[in-house]
């Protein structure tokens, strides 16, 4: 994330425009992303295609003393997505690809709840508070996680949480304009909806990579009032 230019590319030809990535500042608001910003160059990434359905949970990310059993909803969302996106014959319908785009930002958003109660209350073999786990899980707030990811101190996270953050912030303005802009001809183009899902499926599995170390500091980072004295 090295401050702002005019464009967002990765490997795979992700491109941010100011209407489809940039968020919006208010009047006299400053933040890191008022431009656009670069990401670091993505890998390869597979053609589109529609996913199996899968089950059970997933151990990812832990180190060798440590192994986090989270569950798999992220993936899952992930998925509908992607069935979104190419169910029906022909050009989806713009509803279709409007619930995409807010499926694959609830991805995110679940993987980022999920990983803050299993590294901090524990996962599903540790002997945790089950109410505890809940309540850490619910405490996630969209418009605070965002604020965070958007602060400075990011950088002071690994790349792989820096990418899960960069990507979260322009994925949420996405998310509210394909769950509450009524304009009836603000129709979405389907390259675009696969490039929303691609960038949330790395997203998730750069964050996933990272050390169980960094996600819990992330976890209580995105959770907790930052206070830098």
């Amino acid at each position: 994330m090295n401050g702002t230019t005019n464009t967002w590319t990765s490997r795979w030809s992700l491109t941010a425009t100011r209407d489809s990535w940039t968020p919006r500042l208010l009047p006299g608001q400053k933040g890191r992303y008022a431009g656009h910003c670069t990401i670091r160059a993505l890998p390869s990434i597979p053609s589109f295609r529609t996913p199996r359905s899968r089950s059970g949970n997933g151990r990812s990310g832990a180190g060798k003393d440590e192994r986090i059993d989270t569950i798999v909803f992220h993936d899952d969302l992930i998925a509908t997505a992607k069935e979104l996106v190419v169910s029906g014959r022909g050009r989806p319908r713009n509803s279709n690809l409007r619930r995409a785009v807010s499926t694959a930002y609830y991805a995110l958003f679940h993987c980022l709840a999920a990983d803050c109660a299993d590294l901090l209350v524990g996962g599903r073999g540790a002997n945790r508070s089950d109410s505890a786990w809940r309540q850490t899980y619910r405490a996630l707030e969209h418009g605070t996680a965002r604020s965070q990811c958007e602060r400075k101190e990011i950088d002071r996270f690994p790349s792989g949480i820096q990418d899960f953050a960069n990507i979260f912030v322009r994925a949420q303005p996405r998310r509210h304009a394909a769950d509450y802009d009524p304009r009836p001809h603000r129709r979405l183009k389907k390259s675009e909806v696969e490039q929303d899902i691609r960038a949330a499926e790395y997203a998730i599995r750069r964050l996933r990579q990272s050390p169980v170390r960094d996600r819990r500091a992330f976890a209580i980072y995105v959770l907790l009032r930052y206070r830098a004295d």
